[in-house]
């Protein structure tokens, strides 16, 4: 038989424990609390649910399984890079105890509600990840779907035509905006 690594989680101090599969149902001491703790192969199920709820900033969110249970979820474990994960999308993921991984997206539900700008995209914001200077016409670019060069040039001609204005407002909304992730992330709306 082969080796299989599987991960369960302590009793007692609830750390993450690699281990063998065929090490089922073994007594150690755990490498974290140094207590002894058996090792169990964690039942896990794979499901289909809706995301509730999802925040970048915490890079955490909450899906609610076609089983009627509620499961949480880290952003490490959103497996799609082609679709953020947002508010009613419909999604694929295993679960374990009461946490979801392996997190695919399957569709959007037919809420009309599903695929909105989360709240925190819903002001102006500059870019965390597509910048040249600040971020600020990545940011502009991915609110209102132009291109990052197009806000460039209207920013330089802005600046030359106005006697520096457009630089001005630049400076200001660097540090007037709130920086986001943009790269990958569309929204429907």
């Amino acid at each position: 038989m082969s080796e299989k690594l599987v991960v369960c989680r302590c009793q007692h101090c609830g750390g993450g424990i690699e281990f063998d599969s065929r090490q089922n149902g073994e007594a150690i001491d755990c490498p974290h609390c140094q207590i002894k703790t058996v090792l169990l192969i964690p039942a896990s199920l794979n499901f289909k649910g809706t995301v509730l709820d999802y925040s970048i900033q915490a890079n955490k969110g909450v899906i609610s399984g076609d089983n009627g249970q509620r499961y949480s979820f880290q952003g490490a474990e959103w497996k799609d890079a082609s679709n953020h994960p947002t508010k009613g999308c419909r999604i694929d993921f295993v679960a374990i105890d009461q946490n979801a991984s392996e997190i695919y997206f399957i569709g959007k539900s037919g809420d009309s509600s599903i695929g909105k700008r989360p709240s925190e995209y819903q002001g102006l914001y500059r870019s965390s990840d597509e910048k040249t200077i600040g971020g600020v016409c990545g940011g502009l670019a991915h609110k209102y779907g132009v291109s990052r060069g197009g806000w460039q040039m209207i920013l330089i001609v802005v600046t030359i035509f106005l006697f520096g204005v457009g630089l001005l407002f630049y400076i200001i909304m660097c540090f007037g905006f709130k920086a986001l992730p943009t790269k990958g992330i569309k929204f429907s709306d």
